[in-house]
C-alpha cells in the first residue's frame, strides 16, 4: 500500500511538473500556439508560413526543437512585393512656360521664321515686337505651341537659318491639377443640381413653385456656363505651352557703323524735311499776316492821332473860357 501511494504521488508530481513546464512555455510564446504538430501560427490569424518560420527561430526554443520545426516547413520563398492598394489617380495638369534668348544675324528673318514654325505645329503668335531700324536690332516673340511639341520646338530653334547661338534657355512648369479637379467637381455638382431642379419642375403643381424653380435653374445654368468657360481656359493653358524668344543682333562692327550712319542720315533728312514743311507753313501764314499787320498799324496810327487831336481841342476850349483881368 505504501509503495502504491508513493508511486501515485510521484506520478502526480511528474504530471504537475509537465503541466507547469507547458504553461511556462505557452506564456513565453505569447500568442503562438501549436496547430497540427507541423505548423505554428498566431491565434486568430490565418496560417502563414512566414509566421511559422519566424516562430521556429524564436529564442526560447532549443536547437533540436528548432531543427525539427524547420524540417517540416517548406523551403523559403523569395519575397514578393506587396500589392499597392487601388487608388484613383488624376492625370497631372502642368502648364509649361519656356524662355529662350538667341543671337542672330537677321532679326527680321528669324522673327518671321519663328512665327511660321509655331503656326506649322498647331500654335499661334501671342505677341511680336521687333526693332530692326536701330544700331542694335532686337526683338521679342511670344508664341503658344502644343505642349506635346514643346521639346521639338525648342530644339528646332537653334537650327534656324541666321541663328548664331542659343544664349539662354529655361523651362518652368506650374502644376494646376488642383484647379482642374476643383472646377470639375463644382461642374459635376452644378449639373447634378440642374437635373434635380428639372425633376422638380415636372412635379411642381403651383405656378409660384414653377417660377421659383425656373429662376433657380437660370442661376445654376449661368454657373455651369461660367465653370465650363473656366474649364476650357484651364485646358487651353495645359494643352499649350508659352514660349518667349528674345532676339539679339550679332552684326559685325562694320555693319553696325554702316547701320548707324544710315540711321543718322535718315534722321537728318527727316529733320530737313520737317524744317522745309515748317518754312512753307510760315510763308503761307505770312501772306495773310503781313497785310493784316499793315491794316492794324494804320488803324492804330489813325486812332492815336484822333485821340491826340481831341485832347488838344478840349485844352484850347478851357483856355478861352478863362476870365480876363
Amino acid at each position: 500500500m505504501r509503495l502504491r501511494a508513493a508511486f501515485e504521488w510521484l506520478l502526480a508530481a511528474f504530471v504537475g511538473l509537465v503541466a507547469l513546464f507547458l504553461g511556462i512555455q505557452g506564456l513565453s510564446r505569447s500568442r503562438w500556439r501549436l496547430d497540427t504538430g507541423q505548423h505554428f501560427r498566431r491565434t486568430g490569424e490565418p496560417e502563414d508560413e512566414d509566421d511559422d518560420r519566424a516562430f521556429a527561430r524564436a529564442p526560447f526554443l532549443s536547437e533540436s526543437s528548432r531543427e525539427r520545426l524547420l524540417y517540416f516547413l517548406p523551403a523559403e520563398r523569395p519575397l514578393e512585393p506587396r500589392e499597392a492598394p487601388e487608388m484613383l489617380e488624376h492625370t497631372r495638369a502642368i502648364r509649361y512656360e519656356a524662355r529662350v534668348r538667341l543671337l542672330v544675324t537677321d532679326v527680321d528673318a528669324v522673327a518671321v521664321r519663328i512665327q511660321e514654325f509655331a503656326a506649322s505645329v498647331g500654335g499661334y503668335t501671342i505677341d511680336a515686337d521687333v526693332s530692326s531700324g536701330t544700331c542694335s536690332p532686337s526683338g521679342r516673340i511670344t508664341v503658344a505651341v502644343p505642349a506635346a511639341q514643346l521639346s521639338a520646338f525648342l530644339d528646332q530653334l537653334a537650327s534656324f537659318p541666321g541663328v548664331r547661338a542659343v544664349e539662354e534657355r529655361s523651362l518652368r512648369g506650374q502644376d494646376v491639377t488642383g484647379e482642374v479637379i476643383d472646377v470639375e467637381a463644382r461642374l459635376r455638382a452644378a449639373r447634378t443640381a440642374e437635373q434635380r431642379y428639372l425633376s422638380l419642375v415636372e412635379r411642381a403643381e403651383r405656378v409660384q413653385d414653377v417660377l421659383r424653380v425656373e429662376e433657380e435653374l437660370r442661376r445654376i445654368r449661368a454657373e455651369i456656363e461660367r465653370l465650363e468657360s473656366q474649364q476650357r481656359f484651364l485646358q487651353e493653358r495645359v494643352s499649350f505651352a508659352v514660349v518667349t524668344v528674345a532676339l539679339r543682333s550679332a552684326r559685325s562692327l562694320g555693319q553696325r557703323v554702316e547701320s548707324a550712319f544710315r540711321a543718322g542720315w535718315d534722321r537728318g533728312i527727316g529733320v530737313m524735311v520737317d524744317l522745309a514743311n515748317l518754312g512753307g507753313r510760315l510763308a503761307a501764314l505770312g501772306s495773310v499776316i503781313v497785310p493784316a499787320g499793315v491794316v492794324l498799324v494804320a488803324f492804330l496810327r489813325w486812332f492815336v492821332s484822333r485821340l491826340v487831336m481831341e485832347r488838344q481841342g478840349v485844352s484850347s476850349d478851357r483856355i478861352s473860357e478863362q476870365p480876363r483881368d
